[in-house]
């Protein structure tokens, strides 16, 4: 098979498994993530490798953020800054990739946030916060750099 025709394949396939990927979120982050295997190793080319690994960061986050599970959200955001590498400033992708990052990092922080339980005091859930804080920090900080500067905008036309 040539390659647009393998990349037509994996296209076609991820945005079925997108489509139902609800149905069964275990089942679908464990497909995506053999999808993303398939096309490290294939012979597309990067550009081409960056958008479907994208679309794999995608559906494995969607289904990790509905499950709260922390390590499917971690291969997410992995699969995500591999699709990063492989875009420039200059292209939508790259702000994609940058979203599917921050978005995992977010999640990743708020799963280790207290919950809001009515009649709890400040005594009970700060000390939680801080923890949650202290231990998210760096990744915290370092979404907030790659978004907060200049390189995560849109250059000026």
């Amino acid at each position: 098979m040539d390659q647009r025709g393998e990349y037509e394949t994996w296209y076609r396939q991820l945005i079925a498994l997108s489509d139902r990927a609800s149905d069964d979120l275990l089942a679908s982050t464990t497909a995506a993530t053999q999808v993303a295997d398939a096309i490290t190793v294939s012979a597309l080319p990067e550009k081409a490798r960056s958008v479907l690994l994208f679309m794999c960061s995608s559906i494995i986050l969607n289904c990790a953020f509905e499950l709260k599970d922390s390590s499917i959200i971690n291969q997410g955001k992995e699969l995500a800054e591999r699709a990063l590498s492989g875009t420039t400033p200059d292209e939508p992708l790259h702000y994609q990739c940058q979203y599917n990052v921050a978005n995992a990092v977010t999640n990743l922080c708020d799963i280790g946030l207290p919950e809001a339980i009515p009649g709890t005091t400040r005594a009970t859930w700060e000390p939680q916060l801080i923890e949650n804080r202290i231990e998210t920090r760096t990744d915290l900080r370092a979404i907030v750099n790659t978004c907060g500067s200049r390189s995560f905008m849109r250059p000026p036309r």
